[in-house]
């Protein structure tokens, strides 16, 4: 397995897991595009350099991360790999960027996700009514480093 720099001609060809927003939306693959450079993202290659899913981090504000990541059906093979590539990443932007939070949102009830947030270090916070694209209740899970004095 190896992390590169999120390039969006990664995915030319590739099958991506639906999400939230892909069925919403269709100018998705240009705001996949124009949210990774908005912050810093990646992609994980297996070892035979395919492409297992990507992620990143925008960044809306000082201080403030949303995550977001995109999966290959190839993800399945690799959700330990991909968990630990997502951990090390955040603790590396949040350490970069010098954000005191990263959130992410998921589907409201998928329990499988709600367990992947807990293991990549996001606590659930709140169910936003009606956030979603088409009006879908969501999940925000956050990762909150308190100030000491």
């Amino acid at each position: 397995m190896k992390i590169v720099t999120f390039d969006i001609a990664q995915w030319s060809g590739q099958e991506a897991r639906r999400s939230l927003l892909s069925d919403a939306m269709p100018d998705y693959w240009n705001r996949v595009e124009a949210q990774a450079a908005m912050g810093p993202a990646f992609s994980l290659l297996d070892d035979r350099d395919e492409l297992v899913a990507s992620g990143g981090v925008v960044i809306p504000w000082r201080g403030v991360g949303e995550a977001w990541t995109l999966c290959t059906p190839r993800v399945q093979r690799y959700v330990l790999s991909y968990c630990h590539a997502v951990r090390r990443f955040l603790g590396v932007v949040e350490e970069k960027e010098h954000l005191h939070r990263v959130q992410a949102i998921i589907p409201s009830g998928d329990e499988s996700l709600a367990r992947w947030m807990q293991h990549v270090g996001l606590d659930y916070e709140a169910t936003l009514e009606a956030y979603g694209p088409t009006g879908d209740d969501v999940d925000l899970y956050a990762r909150v480093r308190r100030r000491t004095a």
